[in-house]
């Protein structure tokens, strides 16, 4: 079968992908600055008294975040923080509430007036778009990652004390889809051929798009292999045609393969197909190359090319009735191979895909 390709790209404005979230506890507590300490050394932690002329606390960070499930190509756009703190005493409050990068304190101050419960009390700073005033990276989120906390004492004189029993980060992210396909057709020529068209608004992270076949919707087989453009936030419109569907019904999907070995499937289309005459299909079933041939009586060559032409095989057939399978071994290289039958008067191509 002879590949019909062609290509068309126009701009789109907007991404689309799927939103996630991966939420992870911090595991070390340490502190740094003046002030009341933090002791001990994991959670819960708390600072002496905040005492007379002293009322703000060391400066508590919290790393120790495993973002090692975050994808490395998650486009990342807020953070949810969840400290689990109390008091002893009727006047502690916020007084530094920031995410850490590299090692820093950086970004908004979400720092809280209100007055820390005297019971455990989970408290949400941030949100689902919300950066903390800085930008992000999956890189970002190592081992330096943190978060900082101080507290700070209301009155003038009292030993009022600040307890952190608990944190947490709430990463939120975006996956770009790796293919937006916004529209799959398939017709029929006037010569019995299948024309299929598809477009995508996106192409990310994609190693192989495959139109594949099946003649009963289950068993698919790729007929073409197409290298995609990879265009990014663009239209790409492509167009293969089938010359050899199936007698009957057709059915087509489109594959898609990503550098991550992950696999996509798309809605399947179907078409019917009424041919007339002799008829010769060939398509590669997994194991072996199957033959059929139906309205055909005699003798035939039926042979095996690789795609630069060279001879791979033949097999001499006298087909005794009108109908009649056959097969050849599969070739052990994947690609694209032609499989001919010649004989009383007929020479058929067919042109299949062997993948492996």
């Amino acid at each position: 079968m002879k590949l019909i390709f062609t290509l068309f790209v126009s701009v789109v404005f907007a991404l689309v992908g799927r939103s996630q979230t991966l939420t992870v506890n911090g595991t070390i507590a340490a502190s740094s600055g003046t002030g009341p300490g933090w002791a001990p050394t994991s959670f819960p932690v708390d600072t002496d008294p905040l005492k007379n002329g002293d009322p703000l606390s060391a400066t508590l960070i919290v790393t120790g975040f495993d973002f090692s499930a975050l994808p490395p190509n998650a486009t990342i756009s807020g953070f949810q923080v969840v400290i689990t703190k109390s008091a002893g005493g009727t006047t502690v409050s916020d007084n530094l509430i920031s995410l850490r990068k590299a090692g820093v304190t950086v970004g908004t101050n979400k720092a809280s007036a209100s007055i820390w419960a005297n019971t455990n009390t989970a408290s949400n700073y941030g949100g689902i778009s919300d950066l903390w005033g800085s930008t992000w990276t999956p890189a970002d989120l190592n081992a330096t990652f943190g978060v900082a906390i101080q507290a700070i004492r209301g009155t003038a004189n009292g030993t009022d004390k600040a307890l952190v029993a608990s944190v947490s980060v709430t990463v939120n992210y975006l996956i770009l889809a790796p293919i937006i396909l916004t529209s799959f057709d398939i017709s029929k020529t006037a010569d019995n051929h299948v024309s299929i068209i598809w477009s995508t608004a996106t192409e990310d992270n994609v190693k192989f798009m495959y139109i594949e076949r099946s003649a009963d919707g289950r068993n698919f087989s790729p007929i073409f292999s197409i290298t995609p453009v990879g265009a990014r936030n663009k239209y790409t419109r492509y167009a293969v045609t089938d010359k050899t569907p199936v007698q009957g019904a057709n059915y087509y999907r489109l594959k898609e393969v990503d550098f991550d070995g992950n696999v996509s499937y798309f809605d399947i289309k179907a078409i019917t197909i009424t041919k007339s005459g002799p008829r010769f299909q060939a398509f590669y079933s997994g194991a072996d190359i199957k033959v059929n041939l139906s309205s055909i009586k005699g003798e035939y060559l039926l042979s095996m090319y690789d795609a630069g032409g060279s001879h791979i095989r033949s097999q001499a057939l006298n087909i005794p009735s009108n109908s009649f399978q056959t097969s050849l071994p599969a070739p052990q290289r994947a690609g694209v191979y032609i499989v001919t039958l010649r004989g009383e008067g007929i020479n058929e191509t067919a042109r299949i895909f062997v993948g492996k």
